[in-house]
């Protein structure tokens, strides 16, 4: 794991390095051809999405309990979108890539400009949601970020935050987070597979003599 998990750290940052130096004979014809295709497809995303996936990994080596997890994935892959679909509202369809242009101009006649905001206000709060779960709790607690640096006001509305928290998440349940993916799927598997039967002693016999040819020794 640890192997591939190094592999993909070096071509996510030699990807990150084309990209920076597309113009120039110092990433090689390869490079040059990734950096083009990378910003033709995400636009100006494209210098920062090789760095998201960097920091993805990284999570996924740092804490290995993540990658059991489909919200781990799914917050990341929204994370990504939420910022293709910000730049294409915000820049010129020349600027934005092929992702966003065509993600704009098939989603605008049905749900025009105020849709397209909503979607990815929804996209990114979605995103947020998946990857801050569990960490949302202890920012918000008593002994968490707020409270520490914040005085008794601050306190009080941490605690009010978290109050809100706890409220929005017994209306809105998580259908990826709850339990592990291993976990779901081992039940099933044990239950698919035939039980063994215990195996039987073979019992040795010994071979039993000819009586018919000793009786014609002793004839002779």
């Amino acid at each position: 794991m640890q192997i591939i998990l190094l592999l993909l750290s070096a071509l996510f940052v030699y990807g990150f390095l084309s990209t920076l130096f597309h113009r120039h004979d110092l990433v090689g014809k390869v490079g040059q051809g990734l950096a083009q295709g990378n910003l033709d497809f995400f636009g100006y995303i494209a210098y920062i999405d090789f760095p998201i996936l960097l920091l993805a990994l990284w999570f996924f080596y740092r804490y290995p309990h993540l990658r059991k997890r489909i919200d781990f994935y799914l917050g990341w892959a929204m994370l990504l979108l939420s910022a293709v679909l910000l730049q294409a509202l915000l820049v010129s369809p020349q600027e934005s890539g092929f992702a966003g242009r065509e993600t704009v101009a098939f989603l605008e006649p049905f749900i025009g400009k105020a849709g397209l905001w909503l979607l990815w206000l929804l996209s990114t709060l979605l995103a947020l949601y998946f990857l801050l779960e569990g960490e949302i709790e202890r920012l918000l607690g008593a002994s968490g970020f707020i409270a520490r640096h914040t005085g008794e006001g601050g306190k009080r509305f941490g605690a009010t935050l978290l109050r809100l928290w706890r409220g929005v998440k017994s209306l809105f349940k998580n259908p990826f987070a709850a339990t592990d993916l291993e976990a779901e799927m081992m039940p099933a598997i044990e239950a698919e597979k035939p039980k063994r039967l215990p195996r039987k002693k073979r019992k040795t016999s010994t071979p039993k003599r000819d009586s018919s040819k000793s009786k014609i020794i002793e004839v002779e």
